[in-house]
């Protein structure tokens, strides 16, 4: 599945501008942390960041596992007296 179809499967805001698609530079913030926008090539219309899907990439495995240990905090063990 390509990632195209990927976010209109998830209902991923996207428009059509000059018969180019382009999605929701917000909205793939909002529900994927594991895809790499280029935001070099990130367009604006009327304020709102845009982007086209060959400019869209998915983490590795390997990426994915290593965003997920950072930010995971460790529990905090009780003290025991």
């Amino acid at each position: 599945m390509s990632i195209s179809e990927e976010l209109k499967q998830e209902q991923v805001r996207h428009t059509i501008i000059d018969g180019e698609e382009y999605f929701y530079v917000d909205d793939i913030k909002d529900k994927f942390g594991y895809l790499i926008l280029d935001i070099t090539k990130v367009i604006y219309k009327d304020e709102t960041p845009l982007i086209k899907p060959e400019f869209i990439q998915k983490l590795s495995k390997f990426d994915q596992f290593m965003k997920q240990t950072l930010i995971s905090k460790p529990k905090k063990k009780d003290k025991e007296d």
